[in-house]
């Protein structure tokens, strides 16, 4: 299939910043002297919307998640650095440019953030629209997506992501829908979708 718009998800997809997030949730969890998680358990608990992950590690009644939204995203800014793009985005990102696709940002992560984000690792050229939050609260991306669609005509889609979530909204919007199995959620629960699932993005281009 020729695609009109390739949907691309933002944390864990385009970008690697795993590793970022478990240490952003376990230095919520030691500043508190609580049990640390490692990266089997990050995968294991992550949901949406994302108060699901935190009910597995806090009491809401000893905080809040406004609380530990704060303190996640303070941590994940001045430590951005140790996120990169993952492997062979670029080369797809060029691919799908050359081959005339529009390609937009679907994400839950605040639109200014991810705009700052792809001007420093330099992809900012390769994107249409961003489609993010306009707050830290990772707010309903699926929304967002279906009145940009609705106003600009949606043509043939193809979603890619890291979560079962992500499958949901490629289901809403009518899109394609391959996910990636390196990011934020473990490979058995997106292959439960039914949907393909890779582990390189280069694979795409065989697809």
């Amino acid at each position: 299939m020729n695609f009109s718009h390739i949907i691309w998800d933002w944390n864990g997809t385009l970008l690697d910043d795993v590793d970022l997030s478990l240490m952003c949730v376990n230095n919520i969890l030691n500043k508190r002297n609580m049990p640390l998680i490692d990266i089997q358990q990050y995968r294991d608990f992550v949901d949406t919307p994302i108060i699901r992950f935190y009910e597995h590690l806090f009491d809401f009644s000893k905080i809040t998640f406004d609380v530990i939204a704060d303190e996640f995203y303070d941590f994940y800014k001045k430590n951005f650095f140790m996120a990169a793009l993952s492997p062979h985005a670029v080369d797809i990102l060029s691919h799908f440019r050359d081959s005339g696709c529009s390609q937009i940002i679907l994400s839950s992560a605040n639109t200014a953030d991810i705009k700052n984000y792809i001007n420093r690792l330099g992809i900012s050229e390769y994107f249409t629209d961003i489609l993010g939050a306009d707050d830290f609260q990772v707010g309903d991306k699926i929304k967002r997506a279906k009145k940009y669609f609705t106003e600009k005509g949606y043509g043939n889609m193809l979603l890619i992501g890291d979560t079962t979530h992500d499958s949901d909204a490629a289901a809403i919007l009518g899109a394609e829908c391959v996910l990636y199995a390196n990011g934020h959620q473990h490979q058995a629960k997106l292959a439960s979708t039914g949907l393909k699932v890779i582990e390189n993005l280069a694979d795409l281009i065989d697809l």
